[in-house]
């Protein structure tokens, strides 16, 4: 089909929807007296981060993500598997060294890695720490009764070094994270920092469990002995998906037990870099948006490189442009309170720009169905609303969709299946 044709179509189809009444749409409120945070973001590089050192687009993908997007977060790995001397860990240096250049304050945080960056990469729970960390016959510093049956004077002897490394080759990391999607109890915990001699100026992050209902569990025990609480958000521990309509409760659970700053340090739901279909970008984004809504500090994105934007410093088209639209509208926007909605396959996220009176909207529908979306601002008059939305679909990227009714105090928007929209009104006067 001609695109021009299908375009044609596609807006006809949406003219044809204006019949609808606000008794079929689902009715969303959105307060501009409850203004939150600003949401921070970081790139991930552990398990990729030799494609991208390697790549002649190095230095350039840095500028982009750090210096040009505002990324303020690198997690970066520690290879437990190789010794600090390993010549492997110069791709480590010269990604922290670039990304330092791109923007003098970028956050690095230096967290276990699930794999050896190269041959390696699944090497889970003990596999990821080599047999000479772990105890044998030795009785001198080493307590069975460890996880993993692993030797933590050995394993906290071994991040000193790695910290000192990377210290003398002009890097200094901010946050450490010693555990990744491990079981680490507060004794293992506690007993890793008193036995470390680098860790004392560090951010200390932990938990950073697979399962967001483990992180729950295990928040208050743990909490006093970091500074930073990291989740994933994955399947629970017991093998079965949290419901989505639960998404919510559960995600404000851990940021309500929590006392710490927390961070939804690993969301990977976009898939590889070779998958770019729109249903994985809205599937990205419920999760983003549920655990922005709880009052997470930041987000950090998997396999930044290559899964959003290539080795080659191309962008992955329809996920760069719908994760990037999210990212930089959110970074800059303190985030505003809005209600749950019915439908648990619809997600919204609403922020407000003060220095731009812009608030912004962004709407993940999930639904095999077109969704209708009364949104109802409260806390402000809105001025001159738009006319249009941007649309990601599978057959459309940063596209325009229109906007059935619009008012001082809101809009009425259809959202077509398996898709993301994002809306921006101006604010004139903040009640």
């Amino acid at each position: 089909m001609n695109p021009n044709v299908g375009y044609l179509f596609f807006w006809l189809w949406i003219i044809s929807l204006s019949a609808f009444s606000h008794a079929e749409s689902i009715e969303a409120i959105v307060d501009l007296e409850r203004l939150g945070t600003k949401l921070k973001h970081g790139v991930d590089g552990k398990l990729s981060l030799k494609g991208w050192a390697d790549s002649p687009q190095a230095e350039d993908l840095c500028q982009v993500l750090f210096d040009e997007e505002g990324f303020s977060v690198f997690r970066m790995p520690i290879y437990a598997m190789r010794p600090v001397d390993d010549p492997f860990y110069d791709k480590v240096v010269k990604l922290a060294q670039l990304a330092r250049k791109a923007n003098p304050q970028v956050i690095l945080f230096a967290s276990v890695a699930n794999g050896d960056g190269d041959q390696d990469n699944n090497l889970h729970n003990k596999h990821k720490f080599p047999l000479s960390m772990l105890c044998g016959d030795e009785k001198k510093g080493c307590d069975n009764g460890r996880i993993y049956n692993l030797d933590l004077d050995a394993y906290a002897a071994y991040l000193d070094d790695f910290i000192r490394m990377m210290d003398k080759k002009g890097v200094s990391i901010d946050w450490i994270g010693p555990w990744n999607e491990d079981n680490a109890s507060r004794r293992d915990v506690a007993y890793l920092w008193r036995r470390m001699e680098e860790e004392k100026d560090l951010v200390r992050v932990g938990l950073e469990t697979w399962a967001l209902q483990r992180g729950i569990e295990k928040v208050r025990s743990l909490q006093s002995k970091l500074d930073l609480i990291g989740s994933h958000f994955y399947d629970d521990e017991q093998g079965k998906a949290i419901p989505k309509k639960r998404w919510d409760e559960k995600w404000q659970q851990l940021v309500k037990l929590s006392k710490k700053p927390v961070w939804f340090t690993e969301a990977t739901d976009y898939k590889e870099a070779e998958i770019d279909e729109a249903k994985y970008l809205v599937k990205a984004l419920e999760r983003l948006i549920v655990a922005a809504n709880a009052g997470i500090e930041g987000i950090i994105y998997y396999q930044t490189v290559p899964r959003i934007i290539g080795y080659d410093g191309k962008p992955v088209s329809l996920k760069h442009s719908g994760l990037f639209n999210f990212i930089r509208k959110s970074r800059d926007a303190h985030r505003v309170g809005s209600t749950r909605l019915e439908n648990p396959n619809i997600w919204l996220y609403a922020h407000y720009n003060e220095a731009e009176n812009l608030l912004g909207i962004h709407i993940a529908n999930s639904d095999s169905s077109k969704q209708t979306i009364d949104i109802q601002v409260h806390g402000g008059k809105l001025g001159q609303l738009p006319k249009e939305a941007s649309l990601w679909n599978e057959s459309q990227t940063d596209e325009s969709v229109s906007i059935i009714e619009a008012s001082d105090e809101g809009c009425l928007l259809v959202v077509p299946p398996v898709s993301y929209a994002y809306v921006e009104i101006s604010v004139s006067q903040m009640r």
